[in-house]
């Protein structure tokens, strides 16, 4: 459902009438510095915000907030001092003024999840997830279009990690290395529904062309593996391709003071955190994570969040899933973050989870790991890889909330920081070394 939204003069009239209602007669003042926020705010006209945030609202669900009182809120608790939500939050509950100014009524302020949907809301783009023109067909055509140039540098060794940059690049090059992101077809796990239809012919192009390939590694375990070549129909073998694990950055997903960050982000210490990153899309499991974690919440006696860092096709229905389910409060979706911002969530959360149905080599669990955060995942490819059971954490076998909970259950109770030298070992300042022992250059 759209917002009720109000014109600039009636923001003026609402919060005339409400400080006359809290602060003329009664035992509540104001000081002079309270003036130079009424009147900062009172000259700001921000009535025009749900217009240019309209396409990121749903016609569905319970209705909004207006957009533009979040952002004047925002504003003003910058103006205030406060860089945090939770403290924010607070704020407005306990001082009437700060509500009027942003434009709640006292005593009906938005949580910490609101606010958190509405800055996701005003940063998210589905252009940035969901281009018109598909961006692995941009690739393919932008490639095609240039390889006669790309050509004329003399380049003799390649690396590729996209499907279809090989089909483009066909022969071209005389020593062609091409490691699996992903072993799924892509088309067959698309954002675009008509390009299932294509997922069959394109994998078999696809294989046609990778069987020439002398290097190929891949980002998944033994089991992955074998199901790719299961599906390529005897051109490829298993004894072919080299297990070949996603890396990351050792220098932003390590152990931080967890106790320094978790005040830093505004957590309160008796607050339990929990963490999902990644693609909000139907094959991350996002519906199973909510009902375990609501499940969860009924077992524990401590406040609870849950956050979703990233962004995706899935947002509206995450959105309208949380609301349904009465947990506006407290399952955030805190929108894309920077690597260095999504290494403070790890280092600040009390557990980590994935209900993913399919994956390649976790580049997502390898960071929590990394940043010494208990983890409780399903059974995806590498998860047994990167998961030493009762160490760093639990790998559900079976796709049962109660079951689920029960290992996350398990999982907060281990000690911290957790083992983390089985991802280690995948430091991306080490993938040029690692790279070549399997990849011999021209």
């Amino acid at each position: 459902m759209f917002p009720t939204v109000r014109s600039h003069l009636e923001y003026q009239d609402f919060v005339t009438q409400q400080l006359k209602t809290y602060y003329v007669g009664g035992i509540l003042s104001l000081q002079n510095s309270d003036w130079i926020l009424i009147e900062k705010l009172w000259l700001v006209d921000l009535s025009r915000t749900f217009s240019l945030l309209k396409d990121t609202f749903s016609s569905q669900g319970p209705c909004p907030h207006d957009p533009a009182d979040l952002l004047r809120s925002y504003i003003l608790m910058h103006l205030t001092g406060t860089f945090s939500v939770t403290k924010w939050v607070t704020a407005l509950r306990r001082i009437p003024l700060f509500a009027v100014l942003s434009g709640f009524l006292p005593g009906k302020t938005p949580g910490i999840g609101t606010f958190y949907d509405f800055f996701a809301i005003a940063r998210y783009n589905k252009a940035k997830t969901k281009h018109v023109i598909p961006d692995r067909l941009a690739s393919y055509c932008l490639v095609k279009k240039y390889l006669s140039k790309i050509q004329e540098i003399e380049i003799n060794n390649v690396f590729l990690q996209r499907q279809e940059m090989l089909l483009a690049v066909g022969n071209r090059f005389e020593n062609i290395c091409f490691c699996f992101a992903g072993l799924e077809n892509p088309l067959s796990i698309s954002k675009y529904r008509y390009a299932h239809f294509f997922s069959t012919q394109f994998e078999r192009i696809f294989f046609k062309q990778i069987k020439k390939i002398d290097t190929i590694l891949a980002s998944g375990d033994s089991n992955a593996i074998r199901e790719m070549t299961v599906r390529s129909k005897g051109v490829l073998h298993a004894d072919q391709i080299t297990m070949f694990p996603s890396r990351i950055n050792t220098d932003i997903f390590k152990l931080l003071d967890r106790n320094e960050i978790r005040q830093k982000l505004g957590f309160s210490p008796g607050t339990t955190i929990i963490v999902t990153t990644g693609r909000l899309a139907p094959l991350k499991g996002w519906k199973f994570m909510i009902d375990s974690f609501k499940l969860f919440r009924s077992k524990i006696s401590s406040d609870t969040l849950l956050f979703f860092i990233g962004e995706g096709e899935d947002y509206d229905s995450i959105l309208e899933y949380i609301s349904d389910n009465n947990l506006a409060e407290h399952v955030i979706l805190a929108g894309k973050k920077s690597q260095v911002d999504v290494a403070l969530f790890l280092n600040a959360a009390d557990l980590f989870i994935m209900g993913s149905y399919k994956e390649g080599w976790s580049t997502s669990l390898m960071e929590a790991i990394a940043c010494g955060v208990p983890a409780c995942v399903t059974d995806f490819s590498s998860a047994s890889e990167i998961i030493i059971e009762g160490e760093n954490g639990f790998v559900v076998k079976e796709r049962r909330e109660d079951l689920f909970v029960e290992a996350m259950m398990k999982s907060v109770k281990l000690p911290r920081p957790v083992r983390n030298d089985v991802v280690l070992r995948f430091a991306a300042d080490k993938l040029k070394e690692d790279l070549l022992k399997h990849w011999p250059l021209l």
